[in-house]
């Protein structure tokens, strides 16, 4: 049985001969890539919704909490700032959890020493937010954390400030990945650390959290992208990821989230409010 949208496309067919159907999703990209003043405004709400679930997330995080606590916790911030809702399953990973992208299973208590990667997203008014912070669960970052904390974040804004038209994702996650290259920084067997960022620099966060877009389209003024750079160290079961929402100006580019504390002092600060 052919499914009803089918059906429909062969009744036209009947009844119009020359009728036919054609894929425009190719030009429905195209619209949501550039954002107008009225959908940035609803980006900027979502993006305000998940700061608040971040805060709530860092008030909550210490050792002997579930990771879904603070799930909950981040759920309940977003409902309380006017958000319908989450954007995507949230993501709470801690120890080597935190080594997995897209861990949601949420299921794990938190443990003193580990590093507890919070990667979640409100969605207000059908538009995305999308933030990811990384915290110590006792409230400490021990040395080989901030190090390696420090290092993600010097690619995140290497890479922000490479952010503007014409450049492209792929060009920005070179430079995140050359920051990690070059760090004197190296794993138990003497790496260098550009293996562990697995992933790319980012996406655009639009009507879903990964809405269409490509790493090698240049970018334009309206559009907006996450910059997210990580390191995952399964064996020391580490992981950093830091991530924020730019939106593409005409002379470069706007931190939508820059209201949420990042460098690992901040960090720490914001878990002691």
């Amino acid at each position: 049985v052919l499914p009803p949208t089918h059906r429909f496309v062969a009744r036209l067919h009947e009844r119009l001969p020359s009728f036919r159907v054609r894929d425009l999703s190719g030009h429905l990209t195209a619209l949501r890539s550039i954002k107008g003043p009225g959908e940035v405004a609803l980006l900027r709400k979502a993006v305000a919704a998940t700061i608040a679930g971040q805060r709530a997330a860092a008030r909550t995080i210490r050792p002997g909490v579930a990771e879904g606590a603070v799930d909950g916790a981040v759920y309940a911030a977003f409902r309380a700032a006017g958000a319908e809702g989450i954007a995507f399953p949230s993501i709470v990973g801690s120890g080597v959890n935190a080594t997995t992208l897209h861990y949601v299973h949420d299921v794990c208590g938190l443990t003193c020493g580990e590093l507890v990667v919070v990667d979640v997203g409100a969605r207000y008014g059908y538009y995305c937010g999308d933030l990811t912070r990384t915290y110590p669960a006792n409230g400490r970052f021990d040395d080989r954390q901030r190090a390696i904390y420090d290092l993600v974040l010097e690619a995140h804004d290497r890479a922000a400030e490479a952010i503007r038209p014409g450049a492209t994702v792929f060009e920005l996650r070179k430079i995140a990945y050359g920051v990690m290259q070059a760090s004197d920084l190296r794993d138990a067997n003497g790496e260098r650390l550009g293996r562990y960022f697995i992933h790319g620099l980012g996406h655009p966060p639009r009507l879903d959290a990964h809405d269409p877009g490509s790493d090698e389209a240049p970018l334009e003024p309206g559009m907006v992208i996450t910059n997210e750079p990580g390191i995952y160290i399964p064996d020391e079961a580490l992981g950093v990821r830091i991530e924020n929402d730019f939106l593409v100006t005409e002379s470069g580019a706007e931190n939508l989230s820059g209201e949420l504390p990042v460098t690992a002092k901040e960090v720490l600060d914001l878990m002691e409010v």
